[in-house]
């Protein structure tokens, strides 16, 4: 039944690891998944105590506990994972059911121990009908080393049932364990009050509940929960903050994500001018020194450490990935608002401390910074958001601001294309920082 392969790999660093792992073998042929986990809910109105969810109780030898669990099995050759999930709740269960419907992330490949083994799958929704005559008297078809004890949960008490069900000495499967947290979680956040923030000089109310406020960061916490006359009066005033940058920052708050609008389309006649512009380039900054050194050509080998510096930028989030998927290549299309859009966002998650989002920013700005064609007519696309991000963060702790790192190691990468605009160098003029900054980078091309 399993495979126990020796993976070599290389980590972000480079460097060759070995790695031991479990390989399962019994994953049907041309099948993405192994198995499934079924969310089986039996509909019963609040009258009569709300919907309860399907669980079992099974000794597991691994750890010789009986273990609380969603029923589960495997998914045969030619099967759908709705179709096994049917399947395997009738035998296992006795009842019917039917595939509730569903978003497309409920189905997703998931993993239970991705740092042990390649075991996946997929959990599918289903709902039971008690008052279909198939199940009034259950009839499970178990295996012979099957031993199957059923019963029903009401999910409103779930957490509960969890924490009793394990000081009795029961193992909390990971699944039935998360589902539980989830509905905790999301009863806090309903039943929190609701907290008002008034955005911008014409103070825009928009309203978010405080427990997803407290979540975020230690000083949203401070916000929602202090002392201060914000948390008592349950209403905070952010005029610095626009509102588009806001609705971005809710939109965060209550699905870990955020969208920006799609960069403004630049009409032919406009390129047209932009083509038509003369363009007289200006001394190289790597060789003007003032003495009429003449620029030295890098070799490839010299360019190498700036470029794969860029490329192989990493944030890591606290959280599960985000899949990101604003991307946007076209020289054809005016940047400037899009760039700043990722900056602003970058900006007010650093100055509450909310890590996560400042994460998602960078890795969205970077994405979309590598797809980039860097043109004569789109200098400015980059000049603004740079004037942005220099105007509005600050290094600390001796280490260069992320934001700040992003943007000069690009505009390092890209000084040949850069340099010979005006507004550039201007630019340049009035930021001692960020001439310093970008020519520590350049400098590493000589």
């Amino acid at each position: 039944m399993w495979n126990v392969p020796r993976i070599e790999y290389s980590d972000p660093n480079g460097k060759a690891r070995l790695w031991e792992s479990a390989e399962r073998r019994t994953r049907p042929k041309g099948g993405d998944i192994d198995g499934v986990g079924i969310l089986a809910v039996v509909e019963k109105p609040a009258g009569q105590g709300g919907p309860e969810i399907v669980l079992q109780k099974q000794y597991r030898p691994p750890i010789d506990k009986v273990c609380i669990e969603v029923p589960a099995g495997l998914v045969d050759e030619g099967e759908t994972a709705e179709a096994a999930a049917l399947r395997e709740l009738k035998e296992e269960t006795g009842y019917v059911g039917r595939i509730a419907e569903t978003s497309p992330m409920m189905f997703n490949v998931t993993y239970p121990d991705p740092g042990f083994c390649n075991t996946n799958l997929r959990m599918v929704h289903v709902t039971i009908d008690m008052s279909l005559p198939e199940n009034q008297e259950l009839r499970p078809e178990l295996e012979e080393n099957e031993f199957i004890e059923v019963f029903l949960v009401p999910l409103a008490k779930l957490w509960e049932e969890c924490k009793r069900l394990e000081a009795e000495g029961y193992a909390i499967d990971a699944r039935v364990g998360t589902l539980a947290e989830g509905i905790e979680v999301a009863k806090q956040i309903a039943a929190s009050r609701p907290f008002r923030i008034l955005v911008g000089p014409d103070k825009k109310s928009f309203t978010v509940h405080s427990e997803l406020l407290a979540q975020m960061s230690k000083p949203l916490y401070t916000l929602v929960n202090g002392e201060m006359e914000e948390a008592s009066e349950g209403v905070a005033e952010w005029p610095e903050v626009d509102e588009e940058t806001f609705a971005r920052f809710w939109e965060f708050a209550y699905t870990r994500d955020y969208t920006v609008a799609a960069p403004g389309f630049v009409p032919d006649s406009e390129m047209l001018r932009l083509n038509k512009l003369p363009y007289n380039p200006l001394p190289d900054p790597i060789g003007a020194s003032g003495v009429g050194r003449q620029a030295k050509k890098p070799k490839e080998s010299e360019l190498k450490d700036v470029f794969e510096q860029f490329e192989d930028l990493h944030y890591k989030m606290p959280s599960a990935d985000v899949p990101l998927k604003e991307v946007y290549p076209k020289t054809s299309f005016d940047h400037s608002q899009f760039f700043l859009s990722h900056a602003r966002i970058y900006v007010l998650a650093d100055y509450y401390d909310i890590e996560a989002l400042m994460v998602l920013s960078l890795k969205k700005l970077h994405k979309a910074l590598r797809s980039f064609e860097l043109s004569q007519n789109r200098i400015d696309d980059v000049t603004v958001v740079l004037d942005y991000c220099f105007a509005n963060t600050v290094d600390k702790g001796g280490s260069q601001d992320r934001l700040r790192h992003l943007l000069t190691l690009y505009a390092a990468c890209n000084i040949e294309t850069l340099w010979p605009s005006s507004s550039f160098q201007d630019l340049l003029e009035r930021s001692g920082e960020l001439s310093k900054d970008i020519i520590g980078f350049t400098l590493q091309r000589l």
